[in-house]
């Protein structure tokens, strides 16, 4: 038996990239004489796509909050569980400083201890301030959420 996990910057690549992978197995399975059973072991992950207006709102909030050292969106994140969402409601998937030091990677020791000091926690109030201040806008101002919903619908998933 094998597993492969397979992803991919966009949802209509991983779909090509897919089709790729199972038609190699099935060429290696009928090269080999063997039986081929493909079956999906976990639900994949769709590209995350960010909805630039709601963005900018929760941006404009983290100013207001004195946050100065904003980075600009990735181009890219691949795939994550975030990007299943997206593809079904506008979304946005905000990172947020907790370690201080670009030198520590996510995923490590270092990282998982910065979670629970008090720079994690002071940067984790302010980014759900942002976020309930953003959710507030949208609710509150028709044109907005008009705004954020026609991107939506207009964006290449």
């Amino acid at each position: 038996m094998a597993q492969f996990y397979v992803r991919a910057q966009t949802k209509g690549y991983l779909n090509e990239l897919v089709d790729k992978v199972k038609r190699c197995a099935e060429g290696a399975a009928l090269a080999a004489g063997v039986e081929l059973t493909i079956s999906n072991y976990e639900y994949p992950y769709d590209n995350m796509v960010t909805n630039q207006t709601m963005s900018e709102v929760f941006t404009g909030h983290l100013k207001e909050l004195g946050v100065t050292k904003i980075l600009e969106p990735r181009q890219s994140f691949g795939s994550i569980d975030a990007g299943n969402v997206s593809h079904v409601c506008p979304t946005i998937h905000p990172y947020f400083d907790i370690v201080g030091d670009i030198n520590v990677g996510a995923h490590t020791v270092e990282f998982a201890e910065s979670t629970v000091k008090p720079y994690a926690y002071e940067n984790m109030m302010i980014t759900i301030q942002a976020l309930v201040a953003t959710a507030v806008d949208v609710i509150q101002n028709k044109e907005l959420l008009d705004k954020i919903n026609e991107e939506f619908k207009n964006t290449e998933k």
